[in-house]
């Protein structure tokens, strides 16, 4: 089981006895600082940019051959299946609704490093996947890195955002 969110502290236990199998015991990270201070600084030959999910999609061989280098697949751990795949249907599932920002939103609200700033403004927020920011070379606009962060899809549907406006 991966994308859950084990944050009521008994809901492992209970997924469990309902049979399900958890996929590795380290997918699920608590980062007790608000903001990780190494991170702010980001080379200046690097551009920090969201692509929807079609453009994800056709650049896999390209984000494959990334983490083919650093981890063998997507998650370290796991072996079998298409991981890359899983997460894009992760992806597909969350309604275009959810990608709709308040209109009070103001990106500098919600982080103070220039690069992820500039990736804000300069593109449709409501058409990217948001829960995966990828390094580009700036010159060549090669994919030189990703997070691929998973949606809480119980906390979408319950109409839960992260963002505060």
């Amino acid at each position: 089981m991966y994308g859950v969110a084990f944050s009521p502290p008994d809901i492992g236990h209970y997924l469990n006895r309902l049979g399900y199998k958890p996929d590795a015991e380290y997918i699920c990270v608590h980062v007790p600082e608000r903001t990780w201070k190494k991170g702010k600084k980001i080379d200046k030959n690097i551009r920090i940019g969201y692509l929807p999910l079609n453009e994800i999609i056709a650049r896999k061989e390209e984000i494959m051959d990334i983490v083919v280098n650093v981890f063998n697949s997507i998650l370290p751990d796991y072996s079998v299946g298409d991981r890359f795949q899983e997460f894009m249907d992760q992806y597909a599932l969350v309604s275009k609704s959810h990608y709709k920002l308040p209109p009070n939103f103001n990106p500098r609200n919600h982080s103070d490093i220039p690069e992820f700033i500039e990736a804000w403004v300069s593109c449709d927020l409501e058409d990217v996947i948001t829960w995966t920011p990828i390094a580009f070379d700036r010159n060549t606009r090669e994919i030189v890195g990703a997070i691929f962060s998973l949606p809480d899809l119980y906390q979408l549907w319950l109409g839960e955002t992260d963002y505060e406006g």
